[in-house]
C-alpha cells in the first residue's frame, strides 16, 4: 500500500480515484519475430511495469504475449489469432504495445493486425523506438505514442483520452494533429524509482515461460539448473556514459544520471516474487548493477 500511495503521489495531476477503469490489452513483443515460436530470450521488463503501473490505478489489464506459444506456426499467425482472442474476450478500450528498433516489423504488425480485429478501439505505442527515433511514429501511424519512461505519462494520457482533455503540454506524449504528428516534449525522469509499483509478470505469460524452461533448451544461464525458473529485476536505470551503438546516446538530461532503487525496497521485490514465483534464478536486468561498489556490497 505504501508503494501505491507513493506512485499515486508521483503522479502530479492525475489521482486514482479520479481515474475511470479501463479494460485495456498490452502486446508483448517476440523478439525473434517473425520467426517460429517458441522465442526463450530474456523477458522484457517494459511491458510488465507499464502495466503493473495501470494496474495500480485501477486499469483492468490482459496481456498478449506470442513468445511461448508451441504450435509451431510463424510469427505472424501466432500474432494475428492470439491477438484477434484477445480482442474478442476482452473487449479493450485501448490497446497498448512498444519495443525497440529492431522490433520494428512486430510493432507494424501488430498495429495492422489491431486495426484489423478493432477497427475504433486506438493504439498506444511507446518504447525506445520512440525515445530515440521518435520519427518513426510517422512509419508506424499508431493513433498515440509515448516517449521515454510510461508510468506516469501513459495513465496521464489514457485519463485524458477517456476524458476527451486536449494532449498539448503532456510531457512525453505524441499524438496527430490534422493528419501531423505533434512531439511533445520528454517529461524528466523518474527519480523516486521506489514509488513505481512492482512490474505485472502475469502479462508476460510468466506461467507458459517458467513451463517451457524445462523443456526447451533455453540460453546459457539456465543451464546451471536442472530445472530452471528465471526471472527478471531490475534495481536501476539509466547510464552516464555515451557509448556510440547505445540507445543512451541519443538521450540527455536525467536521463544520463544513473538512477538506483534502494536496496531495501530491490530486495522486498525479489522476496515478493520468489514468494508468489519460486524462481531459481534472479537475471539482473541493470544496465549498470555494479557501477557502484557500495551497492554491491549491500546487496
Amino acid at each position: 500500500m505504501k508503494r501505491k500511495l507513493a506512485y499515486e503521489d508521483a503522479m502530479g495531476a492525475v489521482r486514482a480515484a479520479t481515474i475511470r477503469p479501463m479494460r485495456l490489452l498490452v502486446i508483448v513483443t517476440q523478439v525473434n519475430y517473425p520467426w517460429r515460436v517458441p522465442s526463450m530470450d530474456l523477458m522484457p521488463q517494459g511491458p510488465a511495469y507499464v502495466a503493473g503501473s495501470l494496474k495500480a490505478v485501477g486499469h483492468h489489464v490482459r496481456g498478449v504475449c506470442t513468445s511461448y506459444d508451441i504450435s509451431g506456426e510463424l510469427g505472424p499467425a501466432v500474432l494475428e489469432r492470439r491477438l484477434k482472442e484477445g480482442i474478442a474476450e476482452h473487449q479493450p478500450d485501448a490497446i497498448l504495445l512498444g519495443g525497440m528498433a529492431a522490433e520494428f516489423l512486430f510493432l507494424r504488425d501488430a498495429i495492422n493486425f489491431s486495426r484489423k480485429y478493432a477497427p475504433d478501439v486506438p493504439i498506444i505505442c511507446g518504447g525506445s523506438i520512440f525515445t530515440n527515433d521518435p520519427t518513426s511514429f510517422e512509419l508506424l501511424r499508431p493513433d498515440f505514442g509515448v516517449r521515454d519512461e510510461a508510468e506516469i505519462t501513459l495513465v496521464e494520457l489514457l485519463d485524458r483520452i477517456d476524458k476527451g482533455t486536449p494532449l498539448d503540454g503532456l510531457l512525453g506524449a505524441i499524438f496527430w494533429r490534422d493528419g501531423q504528428p505533434v512531439y511533445n516534449g520528454l517529461r524528466p525522469a523518474i527519480e523516486d524509482l521506489d514509488s513505481i509499483p512492482y512490474p505485472d509478470c502475469e502479462v508476460l505469460d510468466i506461467d507458459n515461460y517458467l513451463a517451457l524452461c524445462n523443456q526447451v533448451d533455453n540460453y546459457w544461464y539456465t543451464r546451471s539448473r536442472s530445472k530452471p525458473r528465471p526471472l527478471p529485476a531490475s534495481s536501476g536505470r539509466s547510464c552516464p556514459y555515451k557509448c556510440t551503438f547505445c540507445q543512451y546516446s541519443t538521450i540527455e538530461g536525467s536521463r544520463r544520471i544513473y538512477r538506483g532503487r534502494s536496496m531495501d525496497s530491490f530486495v522486498e521485490e525479489i522476496q515478493y516474487f520468489y514468494e508468489k514465483h519460486n524462481f531459481n534464478l534472479l537475471m539482473i536486468y541493470d544496465d549498470l548493477f555494479s557501477v557502484k561498489a557500495d551497492r554491491i556490497l549491500e546487496f
